[in-house]
């Protein structure tokens, strides 16, 4: 099966377990934020960016060594001892945490005990459950995947649902939340026989040292990543209070599960399939590969975000509770910079694939701190629309740099021409849509899914008609070898 055909299949069972999981987070922010004040929200919102914060951190950089090696590793007849190496620096993150948390109990104030001692299992259980599922995808084990994060959000509404009703407080929703990550990655652990991996280690120093100088440096990069992503929260909760920070934290993750809907099984599919024909030497399939699946992210996002310009009081009238719904006007903001961060996903698969990380890291790291440095001023003064446009800002930073391709043999290959007629097919379904708000008045939900519907028949409509054949051929770039062989063979 070639590898557009399995990034294809990959993205089909992906979507499945990104869409059910959406479906399921939507309705968990409409109660929760029908249950709880905004206050309390907050808190909940800063424990859980706070903890899913500091496990990113910690693994994020291993993570990215299993997606880069463990197909070349299975290749060799060797993924037992590259899960060995894996499994073994992951139990000492894990061992260490347990340490700093005992150490620093008892200097906690007795206010904060319960919180910050369920906080430290919380990051446990979740970096264990998102470590084993990437083993699950680096093995190419996409059903397996989508079922667990379909049973993991089920099971988190369900148990949040049991709590709050006894309990109507954001610590239920942080016990909902562990119980679930621990139940998940007891599953995923029998599943992947983790004790047989753990007592038959065969460590080998050369993968040990391999994973280091490919992952570590990617640990700044999440550094930086992380800061950008998170660290507007916690300023508002500095210069503004809690309640700004629930108004902010409930409309972004409103935004992030839609975009996380239509673009992570794309992401996901493409992350473990684009190596293999790397690993493989096949170099320029690999280019073609990568652009154009670059291309089909745009193809599925630009609409969502004319959608969420026009329509984003109305989004949050159905989803949000009436205390929420201010700070709409976040949605399509924030929006646009993690539309912009996830395409530099693909941009930046040249510093990946060569090895360059610690380059990709000094980009991030920069943009964060840009991040930062405008939040001090933008929040003051904006409050969490300037927090989410200094994101924006900061995604847009981010994209720039990484797309100068310095320090790599190739970079990526934009498409001009095809984005260009991408951009004036949007340009022309934009002016429709507004029409269709201003003229064509139904019922709000109805209209909004009209609306939905007319973007994507429209702009992808217009591709068509006008003969532009990424589009018509989906994900098979059929420009890009001649394109990518006259730049990088015969230029």
């Amino acid at each position: 099966m070639s590898t557009t055909r399995n990034i294809s299949r990959d993205t089909v069972i992906y979507a499945a377990g990104r869409i059910i999981p959406a479906a399921i987070n939507f309705v968990a922010i409409a109660v929760f934020t029908r249950m709880l004040d905004a206050q309390s929200y907050g808190k909940y919102q800063l424990i859980v960016t706070g903890t899913l914060f500091v496990s990113i951190i910690l693994s994020s950089w291993l993570q990215q060594s299993v997606y880069r090696y463990m197909i070349e590793y299975k290749n060799r007849d060797k993924a037992r001892e590259f899960l060995s190496a894996f499994f073994l620096i992951l139990l000492i993150i894990a061992a260490a945490i347990v340490v700093l948390g005992v150490t620093l109990y008892p200097h906690i104030p007795a206010g904060y005990q319960a919180p910050d001692f369920i906080s430290v299992i919380l990051l446990i259980a979740c970096l264990m459950y998102t470590n084993f599922q990437v083993v699950l995808q680096a093995d190419l084990q996409a059903i397996s995947y989508a079922r667990n994060e379909i049973g993991r959000s089920a099971l988190f509404l369900l148990v949040s649902l049991v709590l709050l009703y006894f309990d109507r407080s954001y610590f239920s929703l942080i016990v909902a939340m562990t119980v679930t990550y621990i139940l998940f990655s007891l599953v995923l652990a029998v599943r992947l026989d983790l004790l047989k991996a753990v007592s038959g280690l065969r460590i080998d120093r050369g993968v040990i040292s391999q994973i280091f100088r490919y992952g570590f440096p990617m640990f700044f990069w999440f550094l930086g990543s992380q800061v950008l992503g998170v660290s507007d929260r916690f300023l508002l909760e500095y210069f503004r209070g809690a309640g700004d920070v629930g108004l902010y934290a409930s409309n972004y993750n409103l935004m992030l599960s839609s975009i996380g809907l239509l673009t992570s099984p794309v992401l996901l599919a493409a992350q473990t399939n684009i190596m293999g024909p790397w690993s493989r030497g096949e170099k320029l399939q690999t280019h073609a590969v990568v652009t154009s699946t670059a291309f089909f992210y745009l193809l599925a996002t630009i609409p969502i975000f004319l959608i969420t310009v026009l329509y984003s009081a109305e989004i949050v009238n159905i989803a949000l509770g009436a205390a929420f719904r201010a700070a709409h006007l976040v949605i399509p903001i924030v929006f646009f910079g993690f539309m912009l961060n996830g395409f530099s996903l693909f941009v930046q698969k040249s510093y990946e694939l060569e090895k360059r990380t610690r380059t990709i890291a000094a980009f991030i790291i920069i943009a964060a701190t840009v991040n930062v440095v405008l939040n001090l001023f933008f929040i003051p003064a904006y409050g969490y629309l300037g927090a989410a446009v200094t994101t924006a800002i900061a995604y847009s930073l981010y994209l720039l740099l990484v797309s100068t391709g310095a320090g790599t043999a190739w970079r990526f290959a934009y498409p001009w021409p095809s984005m260009a007629k991408l951009v004036a097919a949007n340009v022309c379904t934009f002016v429709f849509l507004l029409w269709l708000k201003v003229y064509f008045h139904i019922n709000p939900q109805l209209q909004l899914l009209v609306s939905l519907v007319a973007a994507y028949a429209l702009s992808l409509g217009i591709l068509f008609v006008i003969k532009e054949k990424h589009t018509m051929n989906a994900l098979i770039f059929i420009r890009s070898t001649k394109y990518l062989r006259r730049k990088y063979i015969n230029p």
